[in-house]
């Protein structure tokens, strides 16, 4: 069993998606692992910036896919998964970060919620007058492929509603994809996170099988 656990993960790169360019979900060649494609690494520096419109009044709790985002990584699921099991053991992990700061120390408090199609990770910070808000958001969602080729699981970085609020990714009145990357090359959680993504996939896919 530990080997089938171990081949469950394909490493690799997932391609590039240029500013304002029309995206379609990938459509991989069909095969029974689960191949995890990080965008370029996961290096902050180096990820795919993704522009669209927002729909209007739409918050941290109801980002999608159509909202200014990051894209950090893919992950095509055996054909074989039970989705909503998936997605419930990958929210435990997510829930399990944001209490167990003695193997993980974070700069940031973090925030886990359950999405009907995946989880949401909201890096917080306290704004002036006490509120708590979100400055980062990464979204995981479980989505099928528009080609048809079976279920794949995206994991998308969002700028938090407090961002602007506490001074960071910049002013409103910079272009959205500077802003995007700004924030992400600053927050040194992100790369922390998507660190443990993989083995946290490998494990819910053998539960949901």
């Amino acid at each position: 069993m530990a080997n089938a656990v171990n081949n469950l993960l394909g490493l690799g790169l997932a391609p590039r998606v240029a500013p304002g360019a029309p995206r379609a979900h990938p459509a991989p060649a069909p095969s029974p692992r689960c191949s995890f494609k990080p965008t370029q690494r996961c290096s902050p520096r180096r990820a795919a910036v993704v522009v669209a419109s927002a729909a209007p009044g739409s918050s941290a709790a109801a980002l999608q896919p159509s909202a200014p985002h990051v894209q950090l990584a893919t992950a095509r699921l055996p054909a074989d998964v039970d989705v909503a099991t998936f997605n419930r053991h990958l929210y435990q992990w997510a829930a399990t970060l944001t209490t167990n700061g003695r193997n993980l120390p974070f700069s940031l408090p973090l925030k886990a919620d359950p999405r009907d199609d995946g989880f949401q990770i909201s890096l917080l910070r306290v704004a002036e007058g006490g509120d708590v808000v979100s400055v980062a958001d990464i979204v995981a969602s479980v989505e099928a492929s528009e080609a048809g080729a079976g279920n794949v699981l995206f994991v998308r970085f969002y700028e938090g509603n407090g961002a602007a609020a506490v001074g960071l990714g910049g002013g409103k009145d910079r272009p959205t994809e500077q802003r995007l990357q700004t924030l992400l090359d600053g927050l040194v959680d992100v790369p922390l996170i998507m660190q443990t993504m993989p083995e946290a996939i490998k494990k819910a896919v053998v539960y949901a099988r």
